[in-house]
């Protein structure tokens, strides 16, 4: 092995054993995205959240007998979701 090539070695070598530097105040376009992506994800979370809590109290009005119907045409809207836009596992 040549003496540039073992010098090189070493550089790369040295330059693997340094620790990572990070500097807080320079922030990579990776990371504002990824910020948005966060931002994004947690509005719909609470827009998910809300709609699911505005369903449960409107269908609480459902008491005895109309329960069964309630649930049975549920039942047949889940159905027909899956049966045409496809099963939650495949999407």
């Amino acid at each position: 092995m040549k003496i540039k090539d073992k010098r090189r070695l070493l550089t790369y070598r040295n330059l693997l054993d340094e620790p990572i530097k990070f500097n807080p105040f320079v922030f990579s376009r990776h990371f504002f995205l990824w910020v948005i992506l966060g931002i994004i994800g947690g509005l719909i979370a609470g827009v998910y959240w809300i709609i699911l809590e505005f369903m449960m109290h409107g269908l609480a009005i459902f008491e005895g007998w109309q329960v069964i119907p309630t649930m049975a045409i549920s039942g047949l809207l889940a159905g027909l979701i899956i049966h045409f836009i496809g099963d939650p596992g495949e999407i």
